[in-house]
């Protein structure tokens, strides 16, 4: 785990786990739990648990042109604060 306090007095929790010796994942962001494995490029992006999310990142990502590898989800709890976490094929431009 790892626990970093900003100079604005925020603080951020980042945990992983090994499923195997070759196996890493990342399972948990501040309080939102996912498994993701932490290889190439991710893309992460913290919104609220609404319906559409999935389908217009999806959606967006294809649009530029940007192979999805993975994509998983976690939430504090339905309704509330989520993350998006996405490996992709190549680099993602601004």
């Amino acid at each position: 785990t790892v626990e970093v306090d900003t100079e604005n007095g925020a603080q951020h929790f980042v945990g992983g786990t090994m499923i195997t010796p070759e196996d890493p994942r990342i399972v948990v962001v501040n309080d939102k739990f996912f498994d993701v494995v932490p290889a190439g490029t991710l893309v992460v992006i913290e919104n609220k648990d609404v319906p559409g999310i999935i389908g217009s990142v999806g959606t967006l990502m294809g649009r530029h042109g940007i192979n999805i590898a993975q994509m998983t989800w976690g939430r504090t709890q339905p309704g509330h604060d989520a993350i998006t976490v996405i490996n992709v094929d190549s680099d993602v431009s601004k």
